[in-house]
């Protein structure tokens, strides 16, 4: 044999190999790939593709870390209390749910008067731990493929591969989160018709570092289309949109509610979209809300685009407000008080341990330190406006204004 044959030979043989050890790596990753569907699987099954199991309850309550659920075409009825994952995932075998390709699967929520059907919760810190499964689940994702526009069963067009809907006047939120549960990602899906797309609350501890982008908030009910009650989340390329004047709520509205440190929020669109609902565009809420990077987001269609009722050290750049008939006040509010008990004064007294270092010294319910610059503004008679108390701290320069 040749010296060049021996080479390819012996070229070719290492190919051979590489490719046969990489086989049982492979099919080990298959192993964790399950299968659900709504008319053909049975929750006896092994829930492989050609044997799935039936419901989303038997799914959550089986894969473990680094599991992928791939979920087929049609209409799931979510259960009083949602559905709660049982086990975590890890950074780098996270837990993800997914449409089947090219299928459209629709969590849909026939309750109207209830706010107990979440499609998913997740909670720590529960007081009644015999009402729910208390879990903490952490590394979880929920991943829609986009799919041929569908008309929903009330309408709305969607081409979203995971649709989380409610009925009219809606009392539960898409994803309820209680505290805990960090490192979610959540993409690709439509919340239509919910009393929130997505609300996260604060408990024993935050839920932080969750990445939300490219989903769809499409006529909400109560106070907020999203809400983060914790730290370092990414909020991108998101469309939140009120529609409804219907508001099932006496504590305001806003598309979007922050009362967290260190959150992204970029190339979002937030409008009322023809709601005559007095919601404004962002509210930081208390003085938690701090630190924050609002930038390259269209607000649309609002009295106020941004509300400061407490926090500190935010940054609002390169963003894009529009006014459009109503009864339009400042684009921005920046709100401080002095000698308030009540709301939003009446934040907790006891902050945690990390959000202590963004928080002002002293704890008191001015807004300081805000940056507001580099923004393109129009149909507003002002840019912004300090009340009742005038902190001089904030700064608001080089922004495009066209009343």
């Amino acid at each position: 044999m040749s010296k060049i044959w021996f080479k390819v030979f012996s070229l070719l043989a290492v190919v051979v190999f590489a490719l046969n050890a990489a086989i049982p790596v492979f099919a080990s990753s298959l192993a964790n790939v399950y299968y659900v569907s709504s008319t053909s699987g049975s929750d006896s099954n092994p829930g492989s593709k050609t044997q799935p199991w039936k419901t989303i309850q038997k799914a959550v309550k089986t894969v473990t870390s680094g599991s992928t659920i791939y979920v087929g075409g049609g209409t799931y009825v979510i259960p009083s209390g949602g559905w709660s994952w049982k086990n975590s995932g890890t950074h780098s075998q996270p837990i993800t749910l997914a449409n089947d390709s090219g299928e459209q699967v629709i969590f849909k929520d026939n309750q109207v008067t209830s706010n107990n059907y979440p499609a998913f919760r997740c909670e720590v810190d529960n007081n009644d731990p015999s009402s729910w499964q208390t879990t903490n689940a952490q590394y979880i994702r929920i991943l829609g493929t986009d799919v041929a526009p569908k008309t929903l069963s009330d309408g709305v067009v969607s081409k979203k591969g995971i649709v989380i809907q409610g009925e009219r006047a809606e009392q539960s939120s898409g994803l309820d989160i209680d505290g805990g549960c960090s490192h979610w990602e959540v993409a690709g899906v439509d919340f239509v018709e919910v009393s929130y797309g997505i609300f996260s609350d604060q408990g024993t501890s935050d839920p932080d570092y969750w990445y939300v982008h490219n989903n769809r908030v499409y006529n909400y009910y109560r106070e907020s289309g999203m809400q983060f009650n914790g730290n370092d989340n990414t909020i991108e390329n998101n469309v939140i949109d009120k529609v409804s004047s219907e508001l099932d709520t006496p504590y305001g509205c806003q598309t979007l509610n922050l009362l967290g440190h260190g959150n992204e929020v970029s190339g979002n669109t937030f409008s009322r979209l023809g709601s005559t609902s007095k919601c404004i565009g962002l509210l930081f809420e208390w003085d938690y809300s701090d630190a924050n990077i609002i930038e390259n987001n269209t607000f649309s269609d609002f009295a106020q685009a941004i509300d400061f009722e407490g926090g500190d050290n935010n940054i609002i750049r390169s963003n894009t407000m529009t006014a459009t008939g109503g009864t339009q006040t400042a684009t921005i509010e920046i709100s401080s008080y002095d000698n308030q008990t009540s709301w939003p004064c009446d934040d907790e007294t006891n902050p945690q341990a990390e959000d202590l270092p963004f928080l002002s010294s002293p704890h008191n319910c001015h807004s300081q330190h805000n940056q507001v610059y580099s923004n393109t503004i129009t149909g507003f008679p002002n840019i912004f406006a300090m009340e009742p108390i005038a902190d001089t701290s904030n700064v608001v320069s080089n922004n495009t204004f066209k009343p």
